[in-house]
């Protein structure tokens, strides 16, 4: 999906106090119909949270995964 690619590529791109604001500011995203509280909660589902209080997806369980994929999901339809 286009979505995660370009918060992929804000991932990079950012330093990692920067990541989860620059997907919320992203027009591209915006363009996608993703507001910011969906981008933001889409880089903490992809990178983790910028305090290290939720773990990125590569380190979290199927349930942690499960909920923050169906919030990313509520977030957009709800935009």
């Amino acid at each position: 999906m286009a979505g995660t690619r370009r918060v992929a590529e804000l991932a990079v791109l950012r330093e990692a106090s920067r990541r989860h604001i620059a997907a919320a500011e992203d027009a591209r995203l915006e363009d996608l119909g993703v507001c910011a509280s969906c981008a933001r909660t889409w880089m903490t589902m992809l990178v983790g949270s910028r305090r290290g209080t939720r773990a990125s997806l590569l380190e979290m369980g199927s349930e942690g995964l499960g909920g923050l994929t169906s919030r990313v999901v509520q977030e957009y339809r709800d935009a």
